[in-house]
């Protein structure tokens, strides 16, 4: 069975995988030195840099389209993964201070905002997952084109 969500084909996963890969890698290592209490300033620049990587993870994990259902699920318990240890990264960040700090605030905001992204995206994963969404959205249509039902477009006030 194929799912419609992403298209997983050797040039397409590629940089996902290493994205994903160098992630958690990059991840495991701020979170430790975070909590050894490691240079300032070092953790401000690995903090910017995962920022960076995220957002371009996140926009190849976005532009994908269909994928086997084997990759997908792969794809989303590592997603997953990333997504709880990035919330680890962000509270041990909160309990060290560094929300407080001008050099490393604006980019654990900004993990923390594209880790919000990243959740949406596995929920959208997890729908594409479930054999009746693609059902229940032609059933819903169908019921929209027979007057059963309206849009809520035509509510407005």
């Amino acid at each position: 069975m194929s799912v419609t969500a992403i298209e997983l084909n050797g040039t397409a996963f590629q940089p996902v995988s290493i994205e994903y890969h160098e992630m958690m890698a990059k991840t495991i290592s701020i979170g430790r030195a975070v909590s050894a209490g490691a240079n300032y300033l070092g953790i401000a620049k690995d903090f910017w840099s995962l920022s960076r990587r995220f957002a371009a993870l996140l926009e190849h994990a976005s532009q994908l389209k269909i994928a086997p259902e084997a990759d997908l699920s792969r794809l989303l318990e590592n997603f997953q993964e990333l997504y709880a240890e990035l919330n680890a990264l962000v509270m041990v960040s909160k309990a060290k201070g560094l929300l407080n700090r001008s050099l490393t605030a604006s980019s654990v905001r900004s993990l923390m905002t594209k880790n919000e992204e990243l959740l949406d995206l596995i929920d959208s994963f997890q729908v594409s997952l479930n054999a009746s969404t693609k059902t229940d959205f032609e059933e819903a249509l169908t019921e929209l084109r027979a007057g059963k039902t309206v849009s809520l477009e035509s509510l407005s006030f």
